[in-house]
């Protein structure tokens, strides 16, 4: 049996429809992939050239705009009759069967006006936004340039801007302020070199010593230790900077009976003159007495070496070794001692 046998052979001219099929697909898909329907939203009344050449724009981008009907039913699905939000723009892009909507406004310039185009996809609900300068002369190419990033299912993201060339400039950061200079350190004070005394000649003073008898006669017998409490006054001479006379008195507080009498002169020598630190070479002559069974007196030479250190301008201390020397008697005395003084200056 023959299935086919009630079919005819195609005419010859079939050759020529399926060429002329396969030229009207390749026209049809030569046309955008994403071609779409782009509802504009009615710009400010005062900018009809704006809309006009903005609806141009998106025809050359070979998308196409709703009809008038769709367009009012899209104004009517807006309660308030502004579309300027995301869901109004929803609202009026789906009321037209549009998948997108494009809300814009105008500014004027000398040579053509500042054109900000906001854009948002239907079905997503994401709202873009972008500006240029549009010159009176290609304004529609101009906008297309912005239709072309605006309308595509990626959106702006980092896209070359044509008319800028470069991605979207990010919003400018706040200049920082400038650093403060640093204040300039202040100056070290220069070093005080204190000169001995200072402008206050007299000094009163109490002392507290110990010494001891290194050299006595041979038959001498007792402690050879000696505590001594004494009182000073010294008056510094202006006019030789340095020197000072001095008097001093000491009598035993323990051990043998004994007093000390003898004045002298000192030389005060800087060591650390900004710490008021001075070294004192004295020497005194006088006499010394001794206060036991038998009473004599002597004469004394003291030598000392003492240092001195200043607690302001007033009030010294001294301490230091000293040796001192009576002869005559039933034989020669030598004490070594040490002391230690505070004075106040006047």
């Amino acid at each position: 049996m023959r299935l086919f046998s009630h079919l005819r052979p195609l005419p010859r001219l079939a050759p020529r429809l399926v060429a002329a099929l396969a030229l009207g697909a390749s026209t049809l898909f030569a046309s955008p992939a994403f071609a779409d329907r782009v509802a504009v939203l009615p710009f400010p009344p005062s900018e009809p050239r704006a809309q006009s050449a903005t609806e141009a724009a998106v025809v050359a981008q070979q998308h196409s705009l709703p009809a008038a009907p769709d367009l009012a039913r899209g104004a009517a699905a807006v309660t308030d009759g502004s579309a300027d939000t995301s869901s109004e723009y929803r609202a009026f892009g789906r009321a037209a069967a549009a998948a997108w909507t494009v809300r814009g406004t105008a500014t004027p310039r000398p040579n053509g006006y500042r054109l900000e185009l906001e854009v948002c996809q239907v079905e997503t609900g994401r709202v873009e936004l972008l500006a240029r300068e549009v010159d009176d002369v290609g304004e529609v190419p101009q906008i297309g340039e912005m239709l072309a990033l605006l309308l595509r299912h990626e959106g702006i993201a980092n896209a070359r801007l044509p008319w800028e060339g470069g991605p979207p400039k990010a919003p400018a950061l706040p200049p920082t302020p400038p650093t403060p200079p640093t204040p300039p350190t202040p100056p070290t004070p220069p070093t005080v070199e204190h000169a001995y005394a200072e402008g206050r000649p007299l000094a009163i003073g109490a002392s507290l010593g110990v010494a001891g008898a290194v050299g006595r006669p041979s038959n001498a017998t007792g402690s050879a230790t000696l505590v001594l409490l004494g009182a000073s006054a010294a008056y510094h001479v202006e006019s030789a900077p340095g020197l000072e006379l001095r008097g001093n008195i000491e009598g035993a507080v323990a051990g043998p009976g004994a007093l000390a009498i003898d004045v002298g002169a000192r030389y005060a020598l800087p060591l650390v003159a900004s710490r008021r630190l001075f070294l004192l070479p004295d020497v005194g002559l006088g006499t010394f007495v001794t206060l036991g069974a038998q009473r004599d007196a002597r004469f004394w030479a003291r030598g000392a070496a003492l240092a001195s250190l200043g607690l302001g301008d007033r009030v010294a201390l001294e301490a230091g070794p000293w040796v001192g020397v009576t002869p005559g008697g039933s034989g020669t005395l030598v004490f070594v001692g040490a002391t230690a003084r505070a004075l106040v200056r006047f």
